[in-house]
């Protein structure tokens, strides 16, 4: 048969018809992917969301083991799960789990999480890697607490910047960018020393690192420093900041998440509490002094009496009257502020309160919620039990850099009832990491950013 022009176009014409018709995915791998794996109380390093396009992944935990599970994909038989700890499984349903060691404080324990496909000639096994460091309680998420500082033209200067997250040995310090006043140095402990020169007055603002050597994970943060012409200036300016309390001390306490070395709410202040009939006559004091709304701020204060909130009440007659409690860190920074007003006091209420930096209650408390729910979380140890009779005023230090300031959520725990019941408020967050909110109840206040929702 000869074949014509005509003829070989035809043909030509039907093989390219036949080859673009074909599926491609007959000659290609594609990856069997998985929906979602989840390794229970472990922080990854840039999220705790599972992305399958990303093969390696860093991550922290507090605990001795992890439960991995994982929602399979449609095209994926199994998981084979293994680790360097020993322990291996497979997954072959959605209910199933593996149950991984990750060793002892400082090791690091790598978990890999292959993929078995049900069709391996269209698609590829895909592997996981999840190398997950081992740390005590708190250790190696570090978080930045000093805030603004106060300096006066000839200072000689020689004070530490505070972080959590570990031992001060652990952490390393670092200039990123920022304008210090001259001769004054920050050294990779977090030593800031030098003097103040004349002419430096005014407001200075750098950004600094601090990283832990042994996890990696570091937090950033830009710090105000102001520079006042004289000691006087500096130390009214100081007294006016309501983020700021004032230190009898230079020396400074790092304080640590970690169960053996974190304070109790009650450590993390040195000031002692006024009497009763002290806080009565300071507020007649004050409301004999000046005019307007009466604000009085006391340090340390616990329970207040009924007849004392009365007592205040009448003192303050026909003016607006708010009293509150500030608990410190031993650094001499505002951990917890509670405001309220004693005219609309109903029965005693208890003004304590302490962050989960500085409560081994609410540090457990918010590892308890971290570890059960898909949530990042900050708590408030508050010392009232159930209602407080009043609405009252909490500002508190936000101690998780990775909530989403813009869409905070407060809920109220009761650990006895093993309840928590949402708090409807408003909110400010201030510039140096403190929020403001409005509560009727105490308890355990854990803050998070979306809607708590179970692992």
């Amino acid at each position: 048969m000869k074949l014509t022009r005509k003829t070989l176009l035809s043909f030509l014409l039907a093989v390219v018809l036949v080859v673009g018709l074909t599926p491609i995915t007959a000659f290609a791998l594609d990856k069997a992917y998985v929906s979602r794996i989840t390794l229970s109380g472990v922080d990854f390093d840039d999220d705790n969301d599972f992305d399958e396009d990303k093969l390696s992944y860093d991550g922290y935990s507090n605990n001795g083991s992890t439960r991995v599970s994982v929602r399979l994909g449609s095209d994926v038989k199994s998981v084979e799960v293994s680790s360097d700890s020993g322990d291996d499984g497979t997954i072959e349903s959605n209910n199933d789990d593996v149950n991984i060691d990750l060793g002892d404080r400082g090791d690091t324990t790598t978990i890999t999480i292959e993929t078995v496909p049900k069709d391996s000639s269209k698609h590829e096994s895909v592997t996981y890697e999840f190398e997950i460091y081992r740390f005590d309680s708190g250790e190696g998420r570090v978080r930045i607490s000093t805030g603004t500082l106060y300096f006066y033209e000839g200072q000689r200067v020689s004070q530490r910047l505070n972080a959590s997250g570990g031992n001060r040995s652990d952490i390393s310090w670092d200039d990123i960018d920022g304008n210090w006043p001259d001769d004054l140095s920050l050294d990779s402990d977090g030593m800031l020393e030098g003097t103040i020169d004349e002419g430096e007055e005014g407001r200075h603002e750098v950004t600094v690192r601090a990283e832990h050597d042994d996890t990696g994970m570091w937090d950033e943060k830009e710090i105000t420093v102001r520079v006042y012409e004289t000691r006087a200036e500096m130390e009214e300016a100081r007294g006016n900041d309501d983020d700021y309390v004032s230190s009898s001390s230079r020396s400074t306490v790092v304080v640590s998440r970690s169960s053996s070395s974190r304070p109790s709410s009650a450590a993390a202040t040195t000031a002692t509490a006024p009497s009763q009939s002290a806080m009565i006559t300071q507020v007649q004091n004050a409301a004999a002094s000046g005019s307007g709304t009466i604000t009085q701020r006391f340090r340390n204060v616990t329970t207040v009496n009924k007849a004392t909130m009365d007592s205040m009440a009448s003192a303050a007659g026909n003016r607006s009257i708010r009293i509150s409690s500030d608990r410190n860190t031993t650094a001499g920074e505002l951990d917890v502020r509670i405001t309220a007003d004693p005219k609309q006091a109903t029965k005693a209420i208890n003004l304590a309160g302490a962050t989960s930096l500085n409560s081994r209650n609410a540090a457990t408390i918010e590892a308890y919620f971290e570890r059960y729910f898909n949530n990042e979380v900050s708590v408030v140890n508050l010392s009232q039990q159930g209602e407080f009779g009043q609405t009252v005023q909490v500002t508190a230090k936000l101690n998780n850099p990775n909530l989403n300031t813009g869409s905070l959520r407060f809920y109220s725990f009761d650990v006895a009832a093993n309840k928590y019941t949402p708090i409807n408020t408003g909110y400010t967050v201030s510039a140096t990491g403190y929020v403001t909110f409005n509560t009727t109840v105490g308890n355990y206040i854990v803050i998070t950013d979306k809607a708590l929702t179970l692992r």
